[in-house]
């Protein structure tokens, strides 16, 4: 048995992303629970313990993040492996977007986009080039640049849908990750995340 820890809410687009992806490969969905950022392992610490005494593992699924927000894979491993020492817990981890670079789970998003619809990504860096050229006097940037988040959510927004699909992707952070319309859950991107779920959860 395992237990999935994430840093988001679990009913989120990454808890949700998870749970599909999980039932794209045939295994089962474990239970899944946050822990409110990267930082806060200590409050899920004996859950941790309790976990390890009845022979369950513990498996972390965070962003690496990058040196924009103070992360890197390598700065973030490390940080993850001191604090399993300094807490005496056990668990394995999985660092977005493929447990080798930096990044997070929209790059890994952005990377499996259903490649017929790779020109909204075309359209998202026309569209940030223009406004990057858009500077005052002093040569400062005058507007805001899209973050990745805010091109995933543009990029899954930017299809038709009726108000009830609407509504259920904003109240419910449904992505629709089983459609392959929107997305390629075969992509040999995801094979690291593959590896590591097959080899953790049996």
């Amino acid at each position: 048995m395992v237990h999935i820890f994430i840093e988001d809410k679990v009913d989120t687009k990454v808890g949700n992303f998870i749970k599909v992806y999980l039932k794209n490969i045939n295994l089962p969905v474990p239970q899944i629970d946050s822990t409110n950022g990267y930082t806060n392992l200590h409050l899920v610490r004996i859950k941790f313990k309790e976990n390890t005494d009845q022979g369950i593992k513990n498996i972390i699924i965070f962003d690496a993040d990058d040196k924009l927000n103070k992360g890197s894979y390598s700065k973030r491993k490390q940080y993850l492996e001191s604090k399993q020492k300094e807490l005496d817990v056990n668990f394995e981890c999985f660092l977005f977007p493929n447990n080798a670079d930096d990044g997070d789970f929209e790059l890994l998003l952005e990377k499996i986009i259903n490649p017929k619809h790779k020109i909204l990504l075309n359209c998202f860096e026309s569209y940030e080039k223009c406004i990057s050229q858009r500077k005052n006097s002093k040569g400062i940037c005058i507007y805001n640049s899209l973050d990745r988040k805010s091109k995933m959510y543009s990029y899954i927004n930017a299809f038709p849908k009726s108000n009830k699909i609407e509504e259920r992707m904003k109240n419910k952070y449904d992505w629709f990750f089983d459609n392959p319309e929107f997305w390629d859950l075969n992509h040999q991107y995801l094979n690291n995340f593959k590896k590591f779920l097959l080899k953790q959860i049996k």
